[in-house]
């Protein structure tokens, strides 16, 4: 298969693609788990050694890239990889997490913060300090969930939680002008941000806390794709990006792209597996022509 090929079927098709990064974090989830079974999959909690090793080697990725689609390559792995991960979580019931429903509890108190006047900040960073998400709030919401299948907002309706961060950006510019943006992938920024978090999330005691932690890096990955300011004057628009990576994630699960290991989980055929890679930089180019 040509490396182009998810661009080329997104550009040339008539559908319409839409990101929904839980909702497809839960659909790959689900295909392990028709490939595997649930129990070598879904798990009860937060598995923290391994979410900080994989973010960490993830993080390394994006300080060795030297080409710009290759740093959002990283990031889009890195925000799959968590989400993926918070998707294998259920508890005794079999209920398993609506991360919408948390990532709006986190976006609503970005929004709060952002729209007070008389809340100062310079940055991202400085805001950062001063955005609360209550604790409270997230574990009630979790704990709705693990008794109650009908909770609202479902991960299965799709939410462009870019978009979300489109209308925080908006805000931002108002408040502080360009000096709010980047012109390409910060890499020292990003790392700055998933440090603290991790830091966090080895310090946390309580399972909402753990996922509170995770769903933060998320967020804060995502921002930062949204926040790039093109040379053409355009916004990157991040989506598409995610549609390739998700495009390739899937391809696993098609007749002869996978096997199972002798652990029991089902990997990719290296051999047929393409890399959405050449398809990000095409975007990349796309959307940075005049």
């Amino acid at each position: 298969m040509a490396q182009e090929q998810y661009f080329n079927k997104v550009h040339e098709s008539k559908d319409t693609f839409k990101p929904d990064i839980f909702g497809d974090c839960k659909q790959f989830t689900d295909n392990m788990i028709q490939k595997c079974g649930e129990s070598a999959i879904l798990q009860e909690s937060v598995d923290v050694k391994k979410v900080i090793f994989s973010v960490n080697e993830e993080i390394s990725e994006l300080k060795e890239a030297k080409e710009e689609y290759e740093k959002i390559d990283a990031i889009i792995d890195t925000i799959y990889y968590l989400g993926q991960h918070l998707t294998t979580i259920h508890n005794n019931n079999g209920h398993r997490l609506k991360l919408y429903n948390i990532w709006r509890i986190i976006h609503d108190s970005f929004l709060d913060t952002i729209k007070d006047e008389e809340t100062t900040f310079s940055d991202w960073l400085s805001l950062r300090n001063k955005v609360v998400v209550p604790d409270e709030y997230i574990k009630l919401e979790i704990s709705n969930q693990w008794i109650t299948d009908d909770v609202g907002i479902d991960t299965n309706t799709s939410k462009d939680v870019f978009k979300d961060l489109e209308l925080i950006n908006e805000i931002l510019l108002k408040r502080l002008g360009d000096s709010c943006l980047f012109g390409s992938i910060n890499t020292d920024h990003v790392e700055t941000l998933i440090s603290k978090e991790i830091k966090n999330l080895e310090a946390a005691t309580e399972e909402h806390e753990r996922i509170k932690s995770i769903m933060m890096m998320i967020y804060d990955l995502c921002q930062h794709l949204t926040s790039i300011k093109l040379p053409n004057g355009n916004m990157m628009r991040p989506q598409n990006m995610w549609v390739y990576l998700q495009m390739a994630n899937m391809t696993k699960f098609l007749d002869g792209y996978g096997y199972l290991d002798n652990k029991g989980i089902w990997r990719k055929n290296k051999d047929k597996f393409v890399a959405p890679d050449k398809s990000i930089e095409m975007e990349l180019l796309f959307q940075s022509s005049p």
